[in-house]
């Protein structure tokens, strides 16, 4: 697993949230090195709507799950969100026994090496000093990168990010938006050998 810690390290570009705006100035390097990934290799602009239609179908393999959404973004995009008390007891960061029914969907994508790249964002509420936050967030990360490594071996496509209290869902206010903002998001996207196996209509 690629792991880039902290938030000083990586600002999450694409997404998705309501409150992005107010980092969009913050690392604007790291910003441009994240799109890429996500976006590496590029969808032909003449592929997008096939590519959509696949991945929109990809969707229907996660079951419905208490905490747990998915959506399309970016057109192509499955991005896969699980609140963190799911995951991780507070303040911890080994993972609890039923993180494996949480984490099962995405490991499917992972078995044909290459055919598409995990991404996985995590973030936390403001609770705690900056330096607990990112220590927080890097170990969680480290220990999805172990559960990942155990269940598919080392030659999964996975890249960490640890974003903190960055780029919360909702303002940090109430014991109901710091629980929402808690959250691991999982991007599914096309990798370096997506199109090899992939037919499209001319």
């Amino acid at each position: 697993m690629k792991f880039k810690p902290s938030f000083k390290t990586i600002l999450l570009a694409l997404v998705l949230s309501p409150l992005a705006s107010q980092a969009e100035s913050l690392l604007s390097q790291v910003q441009e090195d994240f799109i890429s990934e996500l976006h590496t290799p590029a969808v032909p602009n003449k592929q997008i709507s096939n590519v959509a239609t696949y991945m929109s179908r990809q969707l229907k393999s996660f079951p419905k799950l208490p905490g747990a959404k998915v959506e399309l973004c970016d057109e192509y995009i499955i991005k896969y969100s699980v609140k963190v008390s799911h995951l991780f007891a507070p303040n911890e960061f080994n993972l609890l026994n039923q993180a494996t029914e949480y984490l099962a969907p995405v490991l499917p994508f992972l078995r044909h090496y290459g055919k598409y790249k995990v991404i996985l964002t995590m973030h936390t509420d403001d609770t705690g000093s900056e330096d607990y936050r990112d220590i927080l967030c890097d170990n969680r990360l480290l220990s999805l990168n172990d559960f990942f490594d155990t269940k598919i071996g080392a030659r999964t496509l996975v890249s960490g990010f640890s974003m903190s209290d960055k780029m919360p869902l909702f303002p940090n206010n109430s014991y109901k938006y710091r629980d929402e903002n808690r959250r691991l998001e999982v991007y599914i996207v096309p990798g370096p050998t997506f199109f090899n196996d992939f037919k499209f209509k001319k």
